[in-house]
């Protein structure tokens, strides 16, 4: 007959086992709160995304919905950022910001078809824009600028002149340079006689190779050609030929009929440029020699000498690099590009009565009898600093003394605005001096812009008031 045998378990399984829960417990809570993280984030991506596109729809709508009706926002592009509390499980509650950028572009307007002139782009609302938002702080930047540009400042060696130049009229000297007399954006054999020559400008246009013009319906075709063979694939424009494309492929160097665009250049002389203002339809020339062409509303001619007359003194052009930002650089270009830059700064300021506190210990428990306990409590303003390079100071921001610009009538807060707008930025640097600058103490908090660099610092001052009270029983007491 068999009898029964008491199993008693090895001493310490008990134990184990409740280390290998507490171990299992706090690798699934750990899991929850990484999915519970990331799915939060991602929520607040695509938040920030549909916001972009949604507000730059709403914008191009609003646009010209009203009853006067503006071209500024036929294609609308919105960058919106954010920095958001990352969320976190901690006992402590969450300790660090995250930012959530988007970029987001829409078109919704019934005006893209709709004829400009000059005379329209005087009105800033017919001037294109890019929105940005910055943790509710709105700017709104200029992509482009009515202006007048005078010939007479495109002297090739702005310091350093060609013997016999004149800026009161066209050069009247023949210099030359790699044996031709057109260089530095300007043919000085334009218009001559037997004892003297005038020179006269030279406007350019990127066409594609090879030029198939229609002179019937493209105007920039009736002009004649100007430059040689060479000076059309002087791609970057430096009067030096020899990095430029060969006239056949050597030497794993493609040639000139591999090439998909060249430059055409006219005389900026009154017959070679064709404006039909009747029609809306305005040429397009590099006229500022930046390598990059603005569209020409109108020109004045100098009237004499005899030689001079018929020759373009003027221009009034919509440029698109003379914005607050310059949106066709690239890599290459020196210096800063223009926008957001990568580098970020955080600074936090503390009031009295931050503090985190936390008790452990034996406190009286009727139920479990004792208890671990935690408080804290934040009080705090963290600024949260960016720089956004801008191309040109327009005066839009900043008047020429160093000080933001005033609203005529008084809106906005403290009367700073911007075309109807509250003036996003409250301090302006222009003074030179190292004493003066947008780290100084009393600017160092206020989102500032230096005119010298043109640099926008904005300093988000975003206010933290939060606490949490966190308790959690103990079986069996605490050593």
């Amino acid at each position: 007959m068999l009898g029964r045998r008491k199993i008693t378990p090895p001493r310490g399984s008990s134990g184990q086992a409740a280390t290998e829960l507490a171990v299992f417990g706090a690798v699934l809570i750990f899991l929850i709160g990484g999915i519970v993280r990331s799915s939060v984030s991602t929520s607040y991506q695509q938040n920030q995304q549909l916001k972009a596109m949604r507000l730059a729809l709403l914008k191009s709508y609003q646009g010209t919905a009203r009853d006067s009706k503006y071209a500024g926002r036929n294609s609308v592009s919105v960058l919106y950022i954010e920095d958001r509390l990352s969320p976190d499980l901690g006992k402590y509650g969450s300790m660090e910001r995250v930012p959530f950028m988007a970029q987001g572009s829409g078109t919704m307007s019934n005006m893209l078809n709709y004829p400009l002139d000059a005379a329209d782009y005087q009105k800033p609302q017919n001037i294109p824009v890019m929105d940005v938002y910055i943790n509710g702080k709105y700017f709104k930047f200029t992509t482009a600028r009515l202006m007048t540009k005078k010939t007479s400042d495109r002297v090739p060696g702005v310091l350093n002149p060609p013997a016999g130049y004149s800026t009161s009229y066209p050069a009247a000297s023949t210099p030359s340079k790699n044996g031709l007399s057109r260089f530095g954006g300007w043919d000085f054999r334009c218009q001559c006689d037997a004892a003297t020559c005038y020179g006269c400008p030279v406007f350019y246009s990127a066409r594609a190779n090879p030029d198939k013009c229609k002179v019937d319906t493209d105007p920039m075709c009736k002009a004649p050609e100007s430059l040689s063979e060479s000076e059309q694939f002087d791609l970057n424009r430096n009067d030096d030929f020899s990095d430029d494309p060969p006239a056949s492929a050597v030497s794993g160097r493609a040639g000139r009929a591999d090439m998909i665009w060249k430059w055409k250049g006219v005389r900026a002389v009154k017959d070679n440029i064709e404006i039909n203002r009747k029609d809306g339809v305005y040429p397009m020339y590099d006229v500022d020699n930046d390598g990059q062409e603005e569209k020409i509303y109108d020109d004045a001619l100098y009237d004499s000498p005899p030689l001079a007359k018929g020759i373009i003194k003027s221009v009034t052009v919509l440029d698109f690099q003379d914005g607050d930002l310059n949106m066709f650089t690239d890599n290459f270009s020196p210096g800063l590009q223009p926008g957001l830059q990568k580098t970020t700064a955080v600074y936090t300021r503390t009031k009295e009565g931050t503090y985190l506190q936390i008790k452990e210990g034996k406190l009286y428990n009727p139920e479990s009898g004792v208890f671990v306990r935690s408080a804290g409590s934040k009080d705090q303003a963290e600024i949260i600093q960016r720089m956004f390079q801008l191309s040109m100071d327009t005066g839009r921001f900043c008047d020429g003394a160093g000080s933001p610009r005033d609203c005529p009538d008084g809106r906005g807060p403290d009367g700073k605005c911007v075309e109807g707008y509250a003036n996003p930025v409250e301090a302006c640097v222009i003074d030179p001096s190292p004493a003066q600058s947008c780290f100084t103490p009393d600017k160092v908090k206020l989102t500032c812009f230096d005119q010298r660099t043109k640099m926008l610092y904005v300093r988000s001052r975003i206010l933290d008031k939060s606490g949490s009270f966190w308790k959690t029983d103990v079986e069996g007491g605490l050593p």
